[in-house]
């Protein structure tokens, strides 16, 4: 049983570390634009303006997209109020495209939102995970990233160290006690 619990935790931590590794890589690119750049990237979303399908704290995975390749019906992530001290990042759905410009509503909002250039499009949605929005916020302040720092430390000394200490007796033998590994 203690094998079964001991095989259970560290499978555990290897995904939790693999995650934490993953969330701070793409944080570190999201921090310096390199995400964006590259044609990815995720957003919290903050407002209830996409429920029932989408909540707020989810986090969106985006893709950035050739035009010809957004539909109507997609949910897309742009930039409103580019370059100004307002500056947002929405995720709305399109509901038409007219050349250049999208119309694009979110799911609960009664009014489309003003015309959206292909320019300001950062991106579509790919993949919604939800959730998990309120941890990822935290992880983007000094008291996130020290406990994510302390996590992985935990986790990879935890590591280190149960492995060497189950499956291990030691048995006496006419020359003192020995160390046997199972």
């Amino acid at each position: 049983m203690k094998r079964v619990i001991a095989a259970v935790l560290a499978a555990a931590g290897r995904v939790i570390i693999g995650l934490l590794i993953l969330l701070v890589a793409v944080g570190v690119l999201q921090q310096f634009g390199l995400g964006i750049r590259m044609g990815f990237g995720y957003a919290v979303v903050v407002s209830g303006s996409m429920e029932p399908n989408i909540h707020v704290n989810d986090v969106l995975v985006f893709q950035k997209h050739r035009r010809a390749e957004y539909h109507p019906g997609d949910v897309v992530l742009y930039l409103r109020g580019q370059g100004t001290p307002d500056e947002m990042l929405i995720s709305h759905r399109i509901i038409a495209i007219d050349g250049d410009t999208l119309t694009t509503k979110g799911d609960a909002n009664m009014a489309e939102d003003p015309p959206v250039s292909f320019n300001q499009v950062v991106g579509r949605v790919v993949i919604r995970v939800p959730y998990v929005g309120r941890a990822v916020r935290f992880m983007r302040t000094t008291p996130g990233l020290i406990l994510a720092a302390f996590i992985i430390v935990l986790l990879i000394v935890l590591s280190i160290i149960l492995p060497n200490a189950r499956g291990r007796k030691k048995v006496k033998t006419v020359g003192g006690e020995q160390e046997i590994k199972y």
